[in-house]
């Protein structure tokens, strides 16, 4: 859960870097962000952030496809 926290902080950090904040930026801002903690993994220690995160993106994924 704090690896989900620090990303989310480096999104809001990105949109105000960037001086905008929208969805646009808050994506690109999340994904730079889990790119960067992906970076810092071993500073992290042992947590399941970066194998979640791609199974809840295939699950948002099927969802919106099944909604379709």
């Amino acid at each position: 859960m704090m690896a989900f926290g620090l990303n989310l902080v480096l999104a809001l950090l990105w949109s105000a870097a960037v001086g905008s904040v929208d969805t646009a930026h808050l994506v690109v801002g999340f994904l730079v962000g889990y790119g960067v903690l992906g970076v810092a993994r071993p500073l992290l220690g042992g947590t399941p952030y970066f194998e979640k995160a791609p199974q809840m993106l295939r699950f948002a994924a099927f969802f919106v496809w099944e909604l379709a």
